[in-house]
Formats: C-alpha cells, sequence, structure tokens
C-alpha cells in the first residue's frame, strides 16, 4: 500500500483519491437524502473511470521510467558508491518503474472493489483512500496552509493598516464631537450638524459591527451595567417629569420655581442625551477596539497553535530517535548474547566430541576384551571336550581292568578247585589280580581328577559366558551413548548454523536502524531550524500584537474614565436638582397647608433617591464577599465565644429587644451578631429583593434536606451538614431605611475548613485529619441519600466546629446552588470551576470527585509549609493567579493538561461565553486524569510512614477510582464512604 512519505508525487498520484473526497463531502450535506444517495450513485460509477484514469498514467510512468531507469543504471551504480551527491534521483530509477507497476495493480483492485464500499458508506471509500495517500495529502495541506498563511499575513496587514485609519478618524470625530458638547449652548444648528455627523459615524460603525456579532455581543454584555444605570437615571427623570406636574396642579403660586425647575430639568434632558449620545459613540469605539483586540488574540492564538504544532513534530522525531537508539541498545545486547551463547555452543561442541573420542576408545577396549573372553572360552571349551575324552578312555580301560580282575578270580577260584594250578602260579596269578585291583583304584582316581577338573573347567566357562554378556551389554550401551552423541552434536552444529545467520540479520538489522537514526537525526535538525525561525517571528508578532492590545485598552481606558467623569458630574447636577425639588416640594406644601388646600392628614410622596443594589450571583454562608473577592471569614470579625455551643431551638426566634452589631459587608449578603447576649449565632440579610429571594430559597432547601434525613434516619443525630439554618421572627432594621429585613439565623462556626487547613489556628494531627475526611464523605453520603447535590463543593463552604475535649467536627454548608435529582439525573454545573468534574455537569458522580478533592486537600495540608505549597510541580504552569491557592487546587489550575480554572475568565481578560467554555470541557482529557493520579501517588507515598503501606495503598486505589474521567467508572459516595472507612479499620478497600 502506498504510503510512505519518501516516495515521490507522481509516484502517489491519484484522482480516486480526490473523486472520494467530493463524494464523502456530498453524502455529508444537508440534502435529507438526495445527498447520500447522489454519494452513492456518482461513487459507484465515477471510482471505476478515475481508477482506470489512475492506472493509465502508473501504466506510462511506468513505461518512460524502465527506459530511463535502464539508461542511468550503469552510471547510478558508480555514482552511488563514489559520488552520492551527483547521483540520479531515486524517481529515475527501475525501483520506481516498479512501484508504478504495484499502484496499477492497486488502481485495478481498487476500481473492481472500491465502488462497492462507497455504495455502502462513501466516507469509508474516502477514509480508506485517505489513509493510502495520508502523507502526501498532509503534505498538501502544509503547503496549502503556508500559501494561505501569506494570504492571511497580507490581509490582516491591509485590515490592520485600515484599523489604525479608521481609528484615527474615529477619534478624530470624537475630538469634534466632544468640542462641539462643549460649545452646546452657543451654537444650535452646529449641534445639529455634530448631532448628524455622529449619527452617521454610529451608522458606519454598526455596519462594520454586523460582520462581527459575536463579539459584539459579549460587548453589550459589558456594557449592560452602563445601561442599566443609564435606565435608571431616565427613571429618576420620568420621577422628576410627575413631580413637576403634580408641583404644577397643586401650587399656581410657584409659577417661577417650576417654571425655573423645569429649565433645569430640559437642561437635565439635553445633558442626559448628550451623555447617552456619548456613551453609545464610546461603546461603539468599545466594541471595535474589542473586536481588534480580538482579531489580534485569535491571530495569536493561531501563531501559537503553529508553534505547538512544530513542537510536537518535534518531541516525536525526538522520541523517534530515542526509540531507535533504545533497539539499537536492544540489538547490540542481543548481538553480544548471540556471541556468548555461539562461544558456549562450540565449547559444548568441543566437550561433546571429547566425550564421543573418550566412548569410543572405551568401545574398543571393551571390544578386545570381548574377544579375549571369546577365545578363553573356546580353549576351554576344547580342553573341556579332551577331557571328556581322556575320561571316556579312563572309564573303558577300568571296565577291562574290572573284567579282567574278575577273570582272573573266576580262573584262579576254578583252577584251586581243580588243583591244576601250581602255588606259584596262584601266587602270579594273586599279584597279577591285586595289581589290576591297583590299576582299577588308580583309574578310579584319575577319573575323579578328571571329573574336578571338568566342574571347575564348567565353572570357569559359565563365569567367562557371564562376563562375556556383561560386555556385550555394555558393548551395545556404549554404542546407544554414541549415537546420542552424535545426534546432540549435530543438533549443536544446527544451533550454531542458526545462531550465525541470527547474528548477521542482526547486524543488517543495526545497519538499516543506524541509517534510519541519521535520516531521523537529520529531519530533526531541519525542523529544529525552520521552527526555530518561525517560533522567533511568532515571538515577535506576538510582542507586537501585545503592544498594539496595551496600547488600544490605554486609549479605552482613557475613553471610560472621561465619561465617568461626566457621569460624576451629571450626578451631582441630579442631586442639586433633587435638592432644590425637595426644597421646593416644602414651600408648596407649607403654601397649600396655609391656604388649607391639603389636610394635615394627607400623604405627600417624596421622592428619596435610594436605588436599590441587584446582583446575580449567590454567596453561601461561608465566607463573606467584597469586590468579587474572598476575604476574611466571618468568624475573624466577630468576638471571642464566651460560651459552649448548643443545639438551635425549634421556634423561632426574636430580635426584638436585642442589640445587633453590623460585622461584615458583603457584596449579596450583610452579616451581624448580637452583641447582648447569645454569641453562638450569626445572622444574615440579603442586599436586594433578588438576594433575599435566593436566601430564602436556601432556606427551605436546607430545611427539606434535614426533613428527608429525619425521616430517613429518626434516631441520627449527627450528618455533618449544616442544615440548621432557620428564618427569625422579626429580622433586623435596616439602618438606613428603619425597616426589617428578612433574616436568617444560623450556629456560629470556628471557621471553615480552607482557613482551619492553611491558617494552623487548631493544631490537627493525622488521626484528625483521617477522621475529618471520613465526616466530609459521610456528610455527602448523607445529602445524596436525602436525593440533593451541593453543587459548590470547595473547603470554604464546609463549616468547622471545635468541641470539648479537643474535638472537632465539620459541616458542609451553602445549599445556594444545591439540586434535587436523581443517581442519573445531570445538568451543567453552577458552581466554582476549580473543584469542577472533568464531565463540567452537576450530578451524584460528579460529587464523588468533589468529595475526592475534598478529601486530598484535607490529608495533603500535612506535608505542605510556607515555601511548599504543592505536593508536585505543575506541568507547564498556566498564566493564572494562584497566590492564594495551596495544595491540589493549585496543581489543577496552574496545570495546562487540567482544565480547571480560577473563575470564569480566559487568560486574555475576555469572558468566557457558556457554549465555547462548555465545549472545552465536554471535550475527553484522559492527560488530566494521569495528572491527578500523578499527585495521589505522590500524596499516598508520603502517607505510607504515618499510616503504613498498605493502607496507603487501598487509599490510593480508592483516590483513583473516585478521580476518573469517566463518571460511570467511579464508585457511588456510600461505597466510597465505606471502602474509606475498611481502609482505615481493616487495611483493605
Amino acid at each position: 500500500m502506498v504510503t510512505s512519505g519518501h516516495l515521490s508525487s507522481l509516484e502517489n498520484f491519484s484522482c480516486t483519491l480526490k473523486v472520494t473526497e467530493w463524494l464523502a463531502s456530498v453524502n455529508q450535506r444537508n440534502y435529507l437524502y438526495a445527498g447520500s444517495i447522489v454519494a452513492r450513485v456518482s461513487g459507484a460509477v465515477s471510482i471505476p473511470f478515475s481508477s482506470l484514469i489512475d492506472a493509465s498514467v502508473h501504466t506510462a510512468l511506468c513505461g518512460g521510467k524502465i527506459v530511463t531507469g535502464i539508461l542511468i543504471f550503469p552510471y547510478n551504480s558508480v555514482a552511488v558508491v563514489c559520488f552520492p551527491q551527483w547521483a540520479a534521483s531515486k524517481d529515475l530509477e527501475l525501483s520506481s518503474a516498479f512501484i508504478h507497476l504495484i499502484c496499477v495493480i492497486e488502481c485495478v483492485v481498487t476500481g473492481a472493489l472500491l465502488p462497492f464500499v462507497c455504495l455502502i458508506t462513501p466516507g469509508r471509500a474516502h477514509e480508506f483512500m485517505n489513509s493510502r495517500y495520508v502523507n502526501q495529502a498532509f503534505q498538501n495541506t502544509a503547503e496549502n496552509e503556508l500559501r494561505e498563511f501569506a494570504i492571511e499575513k497580507v490581509a490582516f496587514e491591509e485590515r490592520e493598516q485600515a484599523l489604525r485609519t479608521q481609528n484615527e478618524t474615529l477619534q478624530a470625530r470624537l475630538n469634534e464631537l466632544e468640542a462641539t458638547y462643549a460649545n452646546q449652548g452657543t451654537d444650535l444648528a452646529g449641534k445639529d450638524e455634530q448631532l448628524r455627523r455622529a449619527t452617521e459615524a454610529r451608522d458606519q460603525l454598526q455596519e462594520n459591527a454586523l460582520t462581527l456579532q459575536a463579539a459584539r455581543d459579549l460587548s453589550e454584555q459589558k456594557s449592560q451595567a452602563a445601561r442599566q444605570k443609564v435606565d435608571e437615571l431616565e427613571l429618576d427623570l420620568q420621577d422628576f417629569q410627575n413631580q413637576l406636574r403634580l408641583a404644577e396642579e397643586k401650587a399656581d403660586g410657584s409659577n417661577q420655581e417650576v417654571v425655573a425647575l423645569k429649565e433645569a430639568i430640559q437642561e437635565k434632558l439635553a445633558q442626559h442625551e448628550e451623555l447617552i449620545r456619548i456613551v453609545e459613540e464610546a461603546q461603539s469605539q468599545k466594541e471595535e477596539l474589542e473586536l481588534r483586540t480580538q482579531e489580534l488574540v485569535n491571530r495569536l492564538n493561531a501563531e501559537e497553535n503553529k508553534v505547538q504544532q512544530s513542537d510536537r513534530e518535534i518531541v516525536d522525531h525526538k522520541e523517534t530517535i530515542q526509540k531507535q537508539q533504545a533497539q539499537l541498545k536492544e540489538l547490540a545486547r542481543t548481538a553480544k548474547e548471540a556471541c556468548s551463547q555461539k562461544q558456549e555452543l562450540e565449547l559444548r561442541i568441543q566437550e561433546l566430541e571429547s566425550q564421543l573420542s573418550a566412548e569410543e576408545k572405551k568401545a574398543r577396549h571393551v571390544n578386545q576384551e570381548v574377544i579375549g573372553l571369546k577365545k578363553t572360552i573356546h580353549e576351554q571349551t576344547k580342553a573341556h571336550a579332551l577331557l571328556e575324552e581322556a575320561a571316556a578312555d579312563i572309564t573303558h580301560v577300568k571296565v577291562q581292568l574290572e573284567s579282567r580282575v574278575r577273570e582272573l578270580e573266576s580262573l584262579l577260584i576254578g583252577e584251586g578247585k581243580k588243583g591244576n594250578i601250581s602255588e606259584q602260579q596262584v601266587g602270579f596269578l594273586v599279584k597279577e589280580v591285586e595289581s589290576q585291583k591297583k590299576a582299577c583304584v588308580l583309574a578310579e582316581e584319575k577319573a575323579e581328577k578328571l571329573a574336578l577338573d571338568m566342574a571347575q573347567l564348567e565353572e570357569s566357562l559359565k563365569e567367562l559366558q557371564v562376563k562375556l554378556i556383561e560386555k556385550e551389554v555394555k558393548l551395545q550401551q556404549m554404542d546407544h551413548g554414541m549415537v546420542m552423541l552424535k545426534k546432540a552434536l549435530e543438533k549443536e552444529e544446527e544451533i550454531r548454523t542458526l545462531a550465525e545467520q541470527q547474528a548477521k540479520d542482526l547486524a543488517l538489522e543495526k545497519t538499516q536502524l543506524e541509517e534510519s537514526l541519521k535520516e531521523h537525526k537529520t529531519r530533526l535538525q531541519d525542523f529544529s531550524v525552520k521552527y526555530t525561525s518561525e517560533l522567533q517571528e511568532a515571538s515577535i508578532k506576538h510582542q507586537v500584537i501585545v503592544k498594539e492590545h496595551d496600547t488600544a485598552h490605554k486609549k479605552q481606558e482613557e475613553v471610560i474614565q472621561k465619561h465617568l467623569t461626566d457621569k460624576i458630574r451629571l450626578e451631582k447636577r441630579v442631586d442639586e436638582l433633587e435638592y432644590l425639588l425637595k426644597e421646593a416640594q416644602k414651600e408648596m406644601l407649607e403654601i397649600s397647608l396655609a391656604e388649607g388646600v391639603l389636610s394635615d392628614d394627607e400623604e405627600i410622596d417624596l421622592f428619596e433617591g435610594n436605588s436599590r443594589e441587584f446582583f446575580g450571583t449567590k454567596s453561601g454562608f461561608t465566607s463573606v464577599m467584597e469586590n468579587g473577592d474572598e476575604v476574611e471569614s466571618i468568624l475573624d470579625y466577630l468576638p471571642e465565644k464566651e460560651a459552649e455551643f448548643s443545639e438551635l431551638s425549634s421556634k423561632p426566634s426574636s430580635l426584638t429587644d436585642s442589640i445587633t452589631e453590623h460585622v461584615a459587608n458583603g457584596k449579596v449578603k450583610d452579616v451581624w451578631v448580637k452583641t447582648n447576649r447569645d454569641p453562638s449565632m450569626v445572622y444574615y440579610t440579603g442586599k436586594g429583593s433578588r438576594a433575599e429571594a435566593e436566601l430564602k430559597e436556601e432556606v427551605l432547601t436546607a430545611q427539606a434536606i434535614r426533613t428527608a434525613l429525619q425521616k430517613l434516619h429518626p434516631e441520627q443525630e449527627e450528618f455533618y451538614l449544616a442544615v440548621d439554618i432557620k428564618e427569625t421572627e422579626k429580622g433586623i432594621k435596616d439602618p438606613r431605611t428603619g425597616a426589617r429585613m428578612y433574616t436568617v439565623e444560623c450556629k456560629k462556626a470556628d471557621g471553615d475548613l480552607e482557613k482551619i487547613l492553611t491558617k494552623r489556628k487548631v493544631p490537627l494531627n493525622f488521626d484528625q485529619r483521617l477522621d475529618l475526611g471520613r465526616q466530609a464523605l459521610t456528610g455527602l453520603s448523607y445529602l445524596q441519600e436525602a436525593g440533593y447535590v451541593q453543587g459548590d463543593l470547595k473547603p470554604e463552604n464546609i463549616l468547622v466546629y471545635l468541641k470539648d475535649k479537643g474535638g472537632i467536627s465539620i459541616g458542609i454548608s451553602d445549599f445556594g446552588k444545591s439540586k434535587q435529582m436523581g443517581p442519573n439525573e445531570a445538568e451543567t454545573i453552577r458552581g466554582n470551576p476549580r473543584f469542577a468534574p472533568p464531565e463540567f455537569k452537576t450530578s451524584h458522580q460528579g460529587e464523588v470527585f468533589g468529595g475526592a478533592m475534598i478529601l486530598i486537600r484535607i490529608l495533603e495540608e500535612e506535608f505542605l509549609n510556607d515555601e511548599k505549597t504543592c505536593l508536585l510541580t505543575p506541568y507547564r504552569i498556566k498564566a493564572t493567579s494562584t497566590a492564594l491557592r495551596r495544595g491540589v487546587e493549585k496543581f489543577l489550575l496552574e496545570n495546562a493538561k487540567c482544565k480547571q480554572v480560577e473563575n470564569w475568565v480566559t487568560r486574555q481578560g475576555i469572558g468566557v461565553a457558556a457554549t465555547e467554555y462548555l465545549n472545552l470541557w465536554n471535550t475527553p482529557n484522559p492527560k488530566a486524569e494521569i495528572e491527578i493520579h500523578k499527585y495521589v501517588d505522590e500524596l499516598t507515598r508520603l502517607m505510607a510512614e504515618k499510616i503504613g503501606k498498605q493502607k496507603a495503598e487501598s487509599l490510593n486505589t480508592l483516590l483513583k477510582a473516585m478521580t476518573m474521567t469517566d463518571p460511570n467508572a467511579r464508585p457511588t459516595m456510600a461505597e466510597a464512604v465505606v471502602k474509606y472507612t475498611k481502609c482505615l479499620e481493616t487495611q483493605s478497600v
């Protein structure tokens, strides 16, 4: 398959790739079913023709390169060895012709089979062709990007010059408008002309703003506060007009003062209209500057992305080089092992050969012994035969002698009876008989001796036969051993041959890897040189863009400051008019009473001029907010407690006859205490109607949670939740108006968890930290059991209560963002983004992730100090302000691989749109999980010295499970509590 980036563009030629790309785009267009049908039918028809075109082109190229390859082959053979720099291109060699031939075969197969793939799924056909020519496509894409970059650069410079010209024109117009505003009382005609010109400028700016509507929407959000102020001024003007009409109806005698007030109001109206016009012009200019800033930021991001892409390519090349170096080391090690094995095989072969020669010598010696034994047996067999013959002869002689003795005895007896024999003959016969008897005895003795010799000879013969059999068996065993040794020797020879072949293959592979390594190093150097220059250019552009952005920002601040000054001057004028109006009303009232027009009991509504502050954010009972930043806990403003803490009464409390003191001024809530009694309670009042409504909703949520848990666990007393919140019977009086404010009370804590941990006001041992973690997880488990999620988990929202005898407990608070939902429900998160789960959803599984972060934050503080504020150094620290953060929170905020941020603002200072931020968080991010698990490993490694290695490993497993990227892979909060408890008790999770 042709996928190598080293092939030339001719070798990678493919018309079918373009056809399938067009078919895939048609298939994806929103033509209902028409696009899909057209793509499939067109593909079935066009792909065979395009494949035929590809085959024809590659056939022609193959024929041409065969001719050129044959012509340059002799020259190139010499040039590659002697002077490779002058060698002909690989594209002209015979190898290129064969590559074209392979392409012809592939085109034929593609033309036959790919139409069927296109009929099923056109996109798969394009993916197949794209995978074959991916490197060439990447090269073309890179060239296209470079060309587009050059075009965009020229367009960017032209746009920059146009914006500068337009900015100068608008600035000149603004200066003219300001001069006109200064002289507006003297020349009304000039004012109308300036107004017309300003209207034309605004129309021009609106036409420019239509091209970038999204950025304008963001700017409109920022200017909403200013417009609200303008609306309030319009309401004030309406009130003034109403007051004026009432004064005209009720007091005819004060016409001169009313006329004066009317003129003043008309003047104020004119100033107000002029201010609105100026504000709109400033807003338009601000929008244009923001658009310019956004363009510069986008351009900078594009340059940063290109630099990051270059960095990734360089890193990939470095990793490839490292892998090849590792492969070279592995090959060297393998070659060394093969060499040692070869030496061992040679030694083994020599040993086997020596054993074989020794066995052969032993076999020859045993064979000679067998031959000698056979000869001895043969001789003894002959001797045994001779002895048998001699024994037979002796037996025959003995028989003859016995017969002769019997004859002589019978003759002697017979002749003696007849008396025919003399005594001399008798003596002779007797002697002869005795001699014959002695001969018989001698013959018997000789026969016995021969029998004994024969028996001994037979025994010796049997022994020799046994020895012969043993020697033959031994000889057979030696023959078998020699055969086995020969087979082992042959096998060792084969192994040695294979080892030598493997060594040759390893040497060849090593040579190829060295060549590839040199090639990659060369490419890496080229990449480094290329992208170093591009990085320098991008850095210079970045500095220019930042400088221009700072200049535009300064101009914008100057315009805003000027308009703020005008606004303050106008507000002072409004105050003066209000004072004059009140004085006029008092005089009219006195005149009316004097003339009897009004009764003494009739009420007259006077304009108070107090506007309500309205804030859309929420805050809990944990800490007070000033200008959007958290300050010290309310407990830092309270006096030391004078009595033990007690449970709240179920009856509503009354603040009647009590002295209250305002101790903290928050952005949404005010904090109060009673200075004359009950120092264990703290009171909250909301600022504005919306804040009061949210405060009421929070109280209702806390009461609903408490009621649900009491029904589920009627005998349970401690839930580790700060749900003892209730509204008072009579609220605290507003010191400005004297009206009763909506007031809630709750038990005063000794601080929130973050301040108890960081300021170390309360000494905690590690066992207490482990118990605090258990309480936090248990409280979250009870909250989910009641059917709620907290919605804004962070250490600041966990209150700490000190008890007698060094006891300590916690209570999860701030239910302003709490939500009632089931285990399988999820919603977009509304709380702080610092501890947000990877899926960016408020759910039961998301609370498990937040609980893990709280647990890590409690345990890690044991190992932190003023110098070491984080257990690990984050990967590529982000540009964010984390001076007030510590531990895992600081690690997540600064780590470039993690998505957590300090607030809903980007690093460029532009508010993040909801859809963009959701897209950012909904993108899977397995790298963040790896970073968090590294942090968990470091924490449990340090904890092993305090709680033991087995407990630390169990806790490591639990924390990693609770911080998985996949929410379905996390345990439930109840399971986490059970496993954490078992971890501390039985050392097993």
